[in-house]
């Protein structure tokens, strides 16, 4: 990001814990040039009266005009460097997809830099029947060799729009370079991680007593998992890696935090199954969903 480069992010900002308003908040401080353009949602209403700047802007909405709203604020900004996040259903289905596709296109005909962040990349020789059950395609089993297709089309075609393209792990590079064949020059990999600097401090009168949880974890080391609980995280792999480990972490619990989707109870039940399996109860701790406040 150059400072005197006009810059706009195009993303979602939902949930609370999105990506996005992080990377936004750091950029912010080093460029005034960048602007965050978000969806048109109701939800999206605090952030904005929180934040209170003026280049954060809700401007589209999932559906055929995204391409053409961001086109026509690109060129009346005159922005040069358009930085679109993508996740599958960040911008709609499976038609999100294609508009997500045009999107970086029309740009690329509109001679501006198009950075994307691609947050995960898919071997599309791995897509089997378990893979679908995972991804919640288990209908579309009987087109397997299809979807094979698909994928293999969106990230080549995403690659060679993209001038740049962020991948959050060498493995996932490896993916791209070595099964899509898009030139290693163009990726980068920036991790997601968290700044652990400084040690956080919790005052116990902010914590409400009524959550099993809260007394669960005083006075204890805690290896946090945050995020919902799907079965693409492999969280039974977490569970077995504690409980192989949990003797050499002195007075040491596992908390698995967040929501469970319906499409994912099922799963839920098994990692809790696992745990008492594994004579965990009082170790791994399942706090559900948790507001902003608890979070």
């Amino acid at each position: 990001y150059n400072k005197m480069n006009k810059v706009a992010i195009v993303s979602t900002i939902q949930p609370e814990t999105h990506y996005t308003r992080y990377l936004w908040r750091e950029l912010r401080k080093i460029n005034k040039n960048i602007y965050l353009l978000i969806d048109d949602t109701p939800e999206n209403d605090s952030f904005i009266q929180t934040q209170k700047d003026k280049n954060i802007i809700k401007l589209w909405k999932t559906n055929l005009s995204l391409p053409f709203v961001i086109s026509k604020f690109v060129k009346l900004n005159n922005i040069s460097t358009i930085h679109l996040q993508h996740e599958f259903n960040m911008y709609g289905g499976a038609g999100g997809i294609l508009i997500f596709l045009f999107m970086a296109l029309f740009l690329r005909i509109k001679g501006k830099n198009v950075l994307v962040t691609v947050h995960a990349v898919v071997d599309y020789r791995m897509i089997d029947d378990s893979f679908l059950e995972t991804f919640a395609l288990g209908k579309f089993k009987s087109i397997k060799s299809i979807v094979k297709i698909m994928f293999y089309i969106f990230y080549k075609i995403l690659g060679l729009l993209s001038n740049k393209i962020i991948i959050h792990s060498n493995f996932t590079k490896r993916i791209y370079v070595d099964v899509y064949k898009i030139e290693e020059s163009k990726c980068f990999v920036i991790p997601i991680g968290v700044n652990n600097s400084n040690s956080i401090i919790i005052n116990e009168k902010e914590l409400d007593p009524r959550l099993e949880w809260v007394g669960k974890i005083k006075d204890k080391n805690v290896i946090l998992y945050f995020g919902y609980i799907l079965k693409r995280k492999g969280l039974e792999l977490l569970i077995e890696a504690f409980s192989k480990l949990k003797d050499n972490i002195h007075s040491s619990v596992l908390v698995i935090a967040g929501g469970v989707l319906e499409n994912q109870k099922e799963y839920a039940a098994f990692l809790k199954r696992r745990v008492i399996e594994r004579k965990l109860t009082k170790e791994v701790i399942f706090t559900g969903f948790l507001s902003k406040r608890e979070i």
